[in-house]
């Protein structure tokens, strides 16, 4: 593969960025690490180099992964700020990710621990249950596919070069009748050629899980008996719950594997939470009554975490008061998307799989507390936002183990200063919270964010001529909001792929 030198790279992506090195060199393109001159952040730029460049098909798939890379914005998933192509060069500018694939990983002389493994497992099928609520099904879910952050400790996925957008058609990305995807991870109908859904992706992950545990790729065609007895001889350490929570995405019919990321996650959840001896609370129910024992352990029954259990945080639905002029009830999700990695704090769970399990808009603390205990989390955050005239206040509140940590409160103009209030409360409840260098939501008045918010729910319903527009009315207003811009090119080829 002909790679592009330093110089001709540095020439393509102009001024705003200093192309330091060269990272890393793929099949789809070489990589180059770059500091932003202003910021002085890091990021990649991607190259897609010239001899590739040639391959319509192949510059097709760079040009996807670029839109719908642009258009996730999720903890887990490589962020896309850029696509350009400039001195005859084809570039994407993206997170920069210091550390191995998961494929150099386990190629690596020592053994991957087990919570390692989980860990990437629960975290790359979040955001794929993030892009699936978003019509997009990855379709090259792989180990080489899956970034291991060093810093953060955190997986990433990346790659989105061959996704499906559902409602959009098919475009030539491979040769009539090939399969797309990669041997030995495809799920059994994208193999055939035939039409996948998210459930084709949760078996890739699935099958990359087994490939790590079990020292190699899950026999064709095996029963769950066997997968689960290969596993548990692997790593005898491994329950027999959660290896066949492990191994159930693995069907071979997709109506028999789990129907979204959020119910895998969940199973798994239940899967590794110690479970509830009624023997060893027989003293407890002598002494306390039925009421006090419910308040103790929530209405769904016990709940007790291993001690290594990994620092996750759950953010509950906020209480809106007063009226928005918005849509305030995705705010949580927003919130979530300006976390970042502190100490004793490395994960975040989705507020889709929150969602997807609430039982009441507004829980109570106990019912939080219970949910976060089933979702594996050891904190969670309960807050309010308050809407009077043009300002907002945004309250919060860190729980540990049901106890009251930390609170923060901030507040700002509303539809201005909605991610500048989120991060003042995020560094009021964990002081090493540090903020993204990039804004996640529009700062051109309460119109401007409201159509944001509409655009996004479009998007989520696969509504592209209404997310055309109202991303459109975004940038109108905040002509300087990256990912507005971005989304806005993703919608607009689903709209005319032209």
């Amino acid at each position: 593969m002909q790679t592009p030198d330093l110089e001709a790279v540095q020439r393509a992506v102009g001024d705003r960025y200093e192309v330091l090195s060269l990272a890393g060199i793929g099949g789809m393109g070489a990589v180059f690490r770059a500091r932003h001159r202003t910021l002085g952040h890091i990021v990649a730029v991607k190259v897609l180099p010239p001899d590739v460049a040639a391959s319509a098909m192949r510059h097709e798939r760079f040009r996807r992964e670029a839109t719908l890379g642009a258009s996730l914005d999720h903890p887990n998933i490589v962020r896309v700020y850029d696509f350009e192509t400039r001195e005859g060069i084809s570039f994407l500018i993206m997170t920069f990710v210091r550390g191995d694939t998961f494929e150099e990983r386990l190629r690596g002389t020592a053994r991957v621990p087990t919570d390692q493994i989980l860990r990437m497992v629960r975290e790359i099928a979040d955001a794929l249950g993030y892009a699936h609520r978003r019509g997009i099904v990855h379709r090259d879910v792989k180990p080489s596919n899956i970034l291991l952050d060093e810093d953060s400790g955190r997986a990433l996925l990346a790659d989105f070069g061959i996704a499906r957008v559902e409602g959009a058609g098919e475009s030539s990305l491979t040769q009539p009748g090939a399969a797309i995807g990669t041997p030995g991870y495809m799920a059994p109908e994208q193999a055939a050629s035939g039409r996948v859904d998210g459930r084709a992706d949760l078996h890739s992950l699935a099958a990359v899980a087994f490939e790590a545990l079990g020292g190699g790729p899950p026999a064709f065609k095996a029963d769950r008996a066997g997968l689960v007895r290969t596993l548990r001889t692997a790593r005898p350490g491994l329950s027999t719950r959660l290896a066949t929570a492990l191994v159930a995405p693995l069907a071979e019919q997709p109506n028999d594997r789990p129907a979204t990321a959020a119910a895998w996650l969940a199973a798994l959840g239940r899967a590794e939470v110690r479970p509830w001896r009624p023997w060893a609370a027989a003293g407890l129910i002598a002494v306390v009554g039925a009421g006090a024992l419910r308040l103790l352990l929530g209405s769904h029954g016990a709940c007790q975490l291993p001690r290594d259990a990994p620092a996750r945080l759950a953010v509950m639905p906020f209480a809106i008061l007063g009226t928005p002029p918005y849509p305030a009830s995705q705010l949580p999700e927003y919130f979530i998307s300006r976390f970042r990695p502190v100490e004793r704090l490395g994960e975040v769970v989705s507020f889709g799989r929150v969602a997807a399990q609430i039982a009441s808009e507004h829980p109570s603390n106990e019912e939080a507390q219970a949910l976060a205990c089933r979702l594996g989390a050891k904190f969670f955050v309960q807050g309010s936002v308050a809407y009077v005239g043009p300002t907002l206040t945004l309250q919060a509140t860190l729980y540990e183990g049901g106890r009251a940590r930390r609170s923060a409160k901030a507040e700002g103009r509303v539809g201005a200063e909605e991610s500048e209030v989120m991060d003042r409360v995020w560094a009021g409840l964990y002081p090493e919270f540090t903020p993204g260098p990039d804004a996640t939501l529009p700062n051109g008045g309460p119109e401007a964010l409201a159509a944001y918010l509409n655009a996004e729910a479009a998007f989520r319903r696969g509504d592209y001529r209404t997310a055309r527009d109202e991303y459109t009315r975004v940038i109108r207003a905040d002509t300087g909001f990256a990912i507005g811009r971005l989304r806005l090119a993703l919608v607009a080829a689903q709209v005319d792929p032209t």
